[in-house]
């Protein structure tokens, strides 16, 4: 039986390997927003950034757990598909699905989610056009490709709602992780990780 704590179980260990520093940066301010709303643990979902992309930072992800001590719960990979081909994506979601592990996707890039927390995305976009898009004055107003890595909070912290129903109005027409782009499938999985209904 486990334990509780306020009438919760205590949540897994939980730890999400990060293609680069923005989706650190962006997971971290996920874990203070719920801190504060005290739906989980959040000192429990670890966030790391392995600098690696597709079957890379799958293969570097299981490294770094089957190193560890004591191994996480549930280990989430999240990256984007940049140039990868279908197939290349299609192995990546065969090794994680063999791990184990979930994948947190984005197609083209994370910026495909950032952009969801301002409005609804039914087009695709290049990294490009992501970048000068989410540079404009309604979006972060700097130059944006600059502003990567830091924090979100000022920006998207009050936005996951929005976010959410948009990610998954996508969802619901590009459903494909592999083949559909534009693509992402953190709307799904953002409530399982930090264990809460409130966005």
């Amino acid at each position: 039986m486990s334990r509780k704590s306020r009438n919760k179980p205590l949540s897994k260990v939980i730890t999400i390997y990060c293609e680069g520093e923005s989706e650190v940066a962006y997971f971290k301010m996920l874990g203070r927003k719920y801190r504060k709303l005290k739906t989980i643990h959040t000192d429990k979902v670890k966030v790391k950034s392995l600098d690696a992309n597709g079957i890379s930072i799958l293969e570097e992800a299981y490294r770094q757990e089957s190193n560890k001590g004591k191994k996480s719960e549930e280990v989430y990979v999240a990256f984007d598909r940049d140039d990868m081909r279908d197939d290349e994506v299609a192995r990546c979601v065969k090794y994680a699905n063999m791990r184990g592990y979930k994948i947190l996707f984005s197609s083209i890039s994370f910026e495909i989610w950032i952009l969801l927390h301002f409005e609804e995305v039914g087009r695709q976009y290049t990294n490009e056009q992501l970048t000068k898009k989410l540079s404009g004055e309604k979006y972060f107003g700097t130059n944006y490709a600059k502003f990567k890595g830091n924090s979100y909070d000022k920006f998207l912290y009050d936005k996951v709602t929005d976010a959410k129903k948009n990610g998954d109005k996508l969802l619901k027409c590009n459903a494909n992780l592999i083949s559909d782009n534009p693509y992402t499938n953190i709307s799904s999985e953002i409530g399982n990780i930090f264990q809460t209904e409130i966005f």
